[in-house]
């Protein structure tokens, strides 16, 4: 277990814990995605904490987001940039799915990446303002995402051959793993939120719902870059709505 938790956070996190010698090793842990959302929150949730000490709530809000993109590598970043220029192109879906597998960023992506990752830092400072605790809004937001990454594994159908078509063959295998990320996310969150908890996992569920509706009418499923896309998202939207539950 021990192995299998650093292979999880090899693959997602800048972490040096060493990476995974299969992905289907990985795919095979998804359940404990949300453990390692939580563990990634805690840290820039701290760090945001931490930078209010010195700086205006504003400056270390945007810091704190910044941690938790740096943990990651800036990898699911990078898939919401690209899936943003995929969304925003008029043609074929042969040819949206080049522009999705193309290096160079376009005007959708930087437009969707900075209004989603803009929006996410706004909230931070939002609710560490009003609760004075951003502890608990990065944490919970990003066992949220992660948990939709899970969800999403199970209920779509990959795009083409990659990284995502290993996620939804192990899943489709083991389908009980996005109801077990569920549980776990839910018990990791309840302490905070009480029942108020399961707000945020149908916010999870409806966000990777609609990634893979979408993905499928796009691209034909879904891939690395909608599990990158759907993480920045879910994330977002899981700070607003407790924003709006704090209100």
């Amino acid at each position: 277990m021990k192995r299998a938790f650093l292979d999880l956070l090899g693959f997602l996190t800048v972490l040096p814990a060493g990476m995974p010698e299969r992905l289907e090793d990985v795919a095979g842990r998804m359940y404990l995605f949300p453990v390692v959302g939580g563990l990634l929150g805690l840290l820039a949730g701290f760090s945001t904490r931490l930078f209010t000490l010195f700086l205006p709530t504003t400056i270390s809000s945007a810091l704190g987001f910044f941690v938790l993109l740096s943990l990651t590598g800036f990898h699911h970043l990078d898939g919401l940039l690209d899936f943003g220029d995929a969304l925003l192109f008029r043609g074929p879906m042969d040819r949206r799915i080049e522009v999705l597998h193309d290096t160079t960023t376009g005007v959708g992506g930087f437009a969707i990446g900075g209004f989603v990752t803009g929006i996410g830092v706004l909230a931070a400072y939002e609710f560490t303002s009003a609760a004075g605790n951003p502890v608990i809004l990065f944490a919970a937001a990003e066992t949220m995402a992660k948990t939709a990454l899970v969800m999403a594994a199970g209920l779509g159908d990959p795009a083409f051959e990659g990284m995502g078509s290993v996620f939804t063959g192990v899943l489709k295998k083991s389908r009980w793993q996005p109801l077990a990320a569920a549980i776990i996310a839910g018990l990791l969150t309840a302490p905070a939120f009480g029942l108020k908890a399961l707000i945020l996992l149908a916010t999870s569920f409806f966000s990777a719902l609609f990634f893979v509706l979408a993905s499928k009418r796009l691209i034909g499923g879904v891939s690395g870059d909608v599990f990158g896309a759907l993480n920045e998202t879910t994330r977002t939207l899981s700070m607003l709505v407790m924003l709006w539950m704090l209100s």
